[in-house]
């Protein structure tokens, strides 16, 4: 498994069950059964995919409900809510 941080990526060696354990109660969620994401670093969702920095990361159709109204919950307690028209992006500036 590697964590990949803004400056570094960190191999370990550990499942992706046992960091799900440690994280979820930190901002973190399951997008599908290959990733976990801070949802304070999603830029922005849209259709089955996330923005994470420059990647963007496939979200699975059954998270993909879960995963968005927990990042619009803690978007909207950052107070950092950007709505574009249409409504179909939800972007952090």
């Amino acid at each position: 498994m590697i964590y990949h941080l803004p400056e570094r990526e960190i191999p370990v060696y550990s499942s992706l069950r046992e960091a799900e354990k440690l994280l979820l109660d930190r901002g973190f969620e399951k997008c599908n059964s290959c990733y976990l994401v801070n949802l304070r670093h999603v830029k922005g969702i849209k259709d089955n995919y996330a923005l994470v920095g420059n990647e963007m990361l496939q979200i699975s159709r059954a998270r993909k409900s879960f995963l968005y109204r927990h990042w619009l919950a803690i978007l909207e307690e950052g107070k950092f809510l950007k709505k574009q028209s249409g409504g179909i992006i939800v972007t952090v500036e």
